[in-house]
């Protein structure tokens, strides 16, 4: 993916490279968050783990941690959601909370990361997926696990040079993840790539069902 093919809410959210008020923050009482960039404000675009078509109307974007119970319990969700959603652009954020009592964490979102820039969108959904169907989480996910499943996804030997380029792109989430005062994961955003307002931007904090992921979405459709 070049950055060109990123759209103009991704430019601006890819990476927190400025000051802290690089963004401006509203919220509604019902959850509903706006975010925008600072007019002016120049960004560093980063490596995005997005997949489905730039031109989408809509952007669901998922901050999750490998090791996170609730996300493994989000991911058939997401599945579900994706299939049927094939014009809604999805964006994968890890937020490696955990990373501090599982080094897994870690070594999860890097192996992903290098999988995405060896093989694409389509090639990390398959380890994304492939993680969380292990089921193992919360300091049972094992550096077995998560070659495995890079290997099933079709991915070489890990490039370990590549892992300050990474780590970058993790702590740049971890940046963005507290300016949108998102509190753990699994942290899920569904907004429109343009004009995102109040009325039509939803975040769930935690697990939710597809219908109510499908309501958010058509809400960003302005249905």
């Amino acid at each position: 993916m070049k950055p060109d093919d990123l759209t103009p809410l991704e430019k601006g959210a890819v990476a927190v490279t400025g000051p802290e008020n690089a963004y401006n923050r509203d919220t509604t009482a019902d959850g509903a968050l706006l975010i925008t960039p600072t007019t002016g404000q120049d960004f560093t675009i980063f490596l995005e783990t997005a997949t489905g078509p730039a031109e989408s109307k809509v952007i669901v974007t998922e901050f999750f941690d490998y090791e996170c119970i609730a996300c493994s319990m989000m991911s058939p969700v997401m599945e579900k959601v994706m299939a049927s959603n094939p014009d809604v652009r999805f964006a994968f954020r890890d937020w490696t909370i955990f990373a501090s009592r599982f080094p897994e964490s870690t070594q999860a979102s890097r192996r992903g990361l290098d999988v995405f820039r060896q093989k694409g969108a389509t090639a990390y959904i398959d380890y994304h997926n492939g993680i969380y169907r292990t089921g193992h989480n919360e300091g049972k996910l094992t550096a077995k696990d998560i070659e495995t499943a890079a290997k099933i996804a079709g991915a070489g030997p890990e490039k370990q040079e590549d892992y300050a380029k990474s780590d970058s792109l993790i702590a740049n989430n971890d940046s963005l993840a507290e300016l949108l005062g998102l509190t753990g994961t699994p942290g899920i955003i569904v907004m429109p790539a343009e004009n995102a307002s109040p009325e039509n931007t939803t975040v769930i904090p935690g697990v939710v069902s597809e219908a109510v992921m499908q309501q958010a979405i058509k809400r960003a459709e302005g249905k």
